[in-house]
């Protein structure tokens, strides 16, 4: 682990309390390519033929915080710049406990059609929050 891990986690956690939770969900991504923050996305209630590539069935339409990070880094960067890339993607999830409770971290790892995305824009590394408080890194 990366001792920036945790902080990125955290602030992406503080983002994540103030969107409009999509199916229940409130989860951010942030994409970093070396040290550099180059692009932030959430789950949205919006259709997209990027949504619909890597969806994990054909009426899973919703932009997935994963896929709207990638989606906007291809806003600034090329296919091959993100490949040849040394790349984090950072994906952070709250929730309450009990309706009223105070925001805890939730487990935010990548679904299957988050990681077909991951994998075809070689991102290099993924780091995302667990249910207990804690981190944990895709192999």
């Amino acid at each position: 682990m990366n001792i920036k891990d945790r902080p990125r986690l955290e602030a992406l956690c503080e983002i994540a309390k103030d969107i409009i939770p999509c199916g229940h969900a409130r989860i951010v991504a942030a994409l970093y390519i070396k040290n550099e923050l180059v692009s932030i996305g959430w789950n949205q209630s919006k259709t997209s033929p990027f949504a619909m590539k890597y969806g994990k069935h054909e009426k899973a339409i919703c932009l997935h915080a994963e896929q709207s990070a990638i989606k906007q880094a291809l806003h600034r960067f090329s296919v091959e710049d993100l490949s040849n890339a040394k790349t984090t993607l950072y994906v952070a999830r709250v929730k309450r406990l009990y309706q009223g409770s105070n925001f805890v971290w939730g487990l935010a790892k990548p679904c299957s059609g988050c990681f077909s995305s991951i994998v075809d824009f070689d991102i290099k590394r993924i780091v995302y929050t667990l249910d207990n408080g804690e981190y944990e890194e895709l192999p």
